[in-house]
């Protein structure tokens, strides 16, 4: 199972780790920033360029644009297309300008392609048990591709149309921020409004009952631990999302949307992008009611 990945963050860490549980493993990992490996079976390199052998599957895991297209857009990565004809797999939130022009150019090369945003942040990549926002080019998954995503993946939602799972994601994730930051919002009016011990109860029965208990049980104690230099999902990439959710919506968002949106930017600009995104609950101030 010969796998070439590009790109080695918080996901593809994960990635590499389940798929060294396949006996058969070969994986070729393209960074600038990582030095060696401990596995044997994981070959680095600082370029595309010095590939050798015939990867049967490409995963590219980026974090900006120019960095996506330099790697799937080289001469070098061209011709490991044309004469290897790997399946491609993006699983990237890169937004659907770019999606559209990867699918675009991988296909006039004859490329299986697979547009995969995934979910799950850390915990899910470790674990083996992301969720994958699939499309696949040829419909269904080849054998070896099928036995890379049961890998490193519990869950599979397929998707009819080439950048419908970005559409979904950027969705998914600008609603997944408004909720963090309501979450943010009132549990300064619980610590305000209730003694220590009522306020301790009423984290309680927030974690525990109704709707917005599995948001508040996942949530609530990293922003009152104030573990934000933890990073399971960073900010700099939500404030991406989030930008890249408004430019495929052209602007029109409406205001809550805008007001979310500025205050994740306000969080990255007094901060870190390089924390958490839950780091957002710091510019959430309790202010005393009349």
């Amino acid at each position: 199972m010969r796998v070439l990945i590009s790109g080695y963050g918080i996901i593809s860490a994960g990635i590499v780790h389940n798929l060294l549980k396949a006996h058969d493993a070969e994986i070729c990992i393209v960074s600038r920033h990582l030095d060696s490996y401990s596995d044997s079976r994981v070959r680095i390199l600082d370029a595309v360029a010095h590939v050798s052998g015939s990867p049967e599957v490409v995963v590219g895991c980026f974090e900006s644009v120019e960095t996506a297209e330099n790697f799937w857009y080289s001469a070098a990565m061209t011709s490991i297309i044309e004469n290897d004809r790997p399946v491609c797999i993006d699983i990237s939130t890169l937004g659907v300008d770019y999606f559209s022009e990867w699918h675009l150019r991988l296909e006039l090369l004859g490329a299986d392609r697979i547009e995969c945003p995934v979910t799950g942040s850390r915990a899910g990549s470790l674990d083996g048990t992301l969720s994958l926002f699939a499309y696949f080019s040829a419909g269904r998954p080849t054998p070896i591709v099928d036995r890379i995503l049961s890998l490193i993946s519990c869950r599979i939602y397929l998707f009819e149309q080439p950048c419908g799972p970005t559409r979904f994601k950027l969705i998914y994730n600008a609603w997944g921020a408004t909720i963090l930051h309501s979450l943010c919002n009132f549990l300064p009016d619980l610590q305000t409004h209730l003694s220590e011990t009522d306020f301790e109860t009423a984290c309680t029965i927030v974690k525990s009952d109704g709707w917005m208990a599995p948001v508040a049980a996942s949530k609530l104690e990293i922003i009152r631990s104030r573990a934000f230099e933890d990073i399971h999902f960073s900010l700099e990439n939500m404030v991406k999302d989030l930008n890249l959710y408004q430019a495929m919506c052209g602007g029109r968002t409406g205001a809550l949307f805008t007001a979310v949106k500025d205050v994740y930017g306000q969080a990255a600009d007094r901060h870190n992008y390089r924390v958490d995104y839950t780091k957002v609950a710091d510019e959430c101030v309790m202010v005393p009611r009349d």
